[in-house]
């Protein structure tokens, strides 16, 4: 019996080694194809697996706000298709009826009829003719104030169903990126719109529809229709005012490109754009299109990426991807930093703002210390040692201090030879001010 089951367990161990090794061959084929095709370096570091993953996050998000409109939509519907027949009777109310007056006015004229006499050879009747002062017609008052409820309804759900389809193209418009452009591209523009969402209230809003027809409306219908189509006229030219937000719709979208550049290009009308502005030649808006080509905001894409995954196998596919950037050595220890805070919530919001004065390791995953000690290690030694005059001695840059805190601080389980050598490297350079940053621990178990 225990032979037989060690069989099925290698036999299914074998399989799995199988499927496992069909795996890594397929990824293997696929990084010589890059290769042989002559990809880009970018290709080969990660970009390509982040965008697929946040795009996959972002789709997600989205996809939830999606269903709630198309039920929205539906629900909007059927709400006017029921409420429009009850309308179409009670609005008849707030005016006299033909038939009724038809009635009325053949009811005199048999009255009369049968009323006739015949004197002196003329024939007379007897019956009062119809008055000519006769009351008006008078609205009853249940019918005004359930025309105006009613009619305000049917007003909201309009109101919902145009704004719904409005956020719809909004996030259509937000996902929309042209798939020829690469990886790195991809993300840039995704880091160029990250905040608008946010910024604007598009969920928000798209949260506030459903309330719009569960609302006990008061108000009558014309200062409803004008305050909608205020709105509406706001939602659509607002992206005149600012590249970055994302109330766009495909029909209006050049139109809106065209417009802000003519609202920019000329002096009286510039202080209505307030958007973010481009930091190339010719000065103006900052587009989709120069923020795909953009890379100041690359270690600003990668922090964010690894604030949404927080996957420590990424880590080090991320300090390939820094090495493709143009950041300052700063730029990157501030990536090595935000990526402690995230795991370290008790290293405290200080670290983000100055010196590192004292961390902890040891709850770190080991993954994620050797991926992070590497990429600082990297920097440190890449870059040298920046020193700057503090009176009549030198002293470090501040990242070079956070750099070298962190290096200095032992993993309980191992200590990088990389991080040893930029340390060596840094204490060769500048021994004084390296060794002001703190004590270096030399024994890798004390922690």
């Amino acid at each position: 019996m225990a032979l037989r089951s060690h069989v099925r367990s290698s036999t299914r161990k074998r399989t799995t080694d199988d499927g496992e090794y069909k795996t890594l061959e397929k990824a293997l084929r696929k990084v010589l194809s890059d290769i042989a095709n002559g990809k880009s370096r970018s290709n080969s570091q990660g970009w390509p697996e982040m965008a697929k993953t946040l795009r996959d996050m972002d789709e997600e998000k989205i996809k939830d706000t999606k269903e709630d409109i198309d039920t929205l939509l539906v629900f909007a519907g059927l709400f006017a298709a029921v409420l429009t027949p009850f309308l179409a009777e009670t609005y008849q109310t707030l005016s006299q009826s033909s038939d009724d007056t038809s009635v009325v006015i053949l009811q005199q004229i048999s009255t009369q009829v049968a009323n006739y006499v015949i004197n002196n050879r003329t024939i007379h009747s007897t019956a009062p003719p119809f008055p000519a002062d006769s009351p008006s017609f008078v609205t009853p008052p249940f019918a005004l104030s359930v025309n105006i409820l009613w009619f305000a309804s049917l007003t909201l759900a309009m109101v919902t169903a145009s704004f719904g389809i409005l956020v719809k193209q909004w996030l259509r418009e937000y996902m929309s990126v042209e798939t020829s452009r690469s990886a790195k591209a991809r993300l840039r523009v995704r880091h160029f719109r990250g905040t608008a969402l946010e910024d604007w209230k598009v969920f928000d809003i798209a949260a506030a529809l459903p309330l719009l027809l569960q609302l006990s409306l008061v108000y009558t219908v014309t200062p409803m229709v004008g305050g909608w189509a205020t709105l509406f006229f706001f939602a659509t030219v607002a992206p005149a005012i600012s590249a970055r937000c994302p109330y766009k719709t495909t029909l209006l979208k050049h139109s809106m490109q065209k417009l802000r550049g003519w609202i920019y290009s000329h002096q009286r009308t510039r202080w209505l754009y307030f958007g973010p502005m481009n930091t190339c030649e010719p000065p103006g808006p900052m587009e989709d299109g120069d923020a795909a080509i953009d890379p100041q905001y690359d270690v600003a894409i990668l922090t964010t990426a690894d604030a949404i995954l927080l996957d420590d196998d990424l880590l080090g596919i991320m300090g390939d991807s820094l090495q493709d950037t143009k950041a300052k050595p700063s730029e990157i220890i501030d990536f090595v930093v935000a990526a402690l805070h995230q795991r370290l919530p008790d290293l405290g919001p200080d670290s983000l703002k100055g010196p590192i004065q004292s961390i902890n390791l040891c709850r770190l995953p080991q993954r994620a210390w050797t991926a992070l000690v590497k990429i600082t290690a990297r920097t440190l030694k890449g870059s040298g040692v920046v020193l700057r005059r503090n009176g009549a001695a030198d002293s470090l840059e501040d990242w070079a201090k956070n750099a070298i805190t962190i290096l200095s601080t032992f993993h309980p389980s191992t200590f990088l030879p990389e991080a040893r050598d930029a340390l060596t490297a840094c204490m060769t350079a500048a021994l004084i001010p390296t060794t002001q940053t703190g004590a270096i621990i030399q024994d890798p178990v004390s922690g």
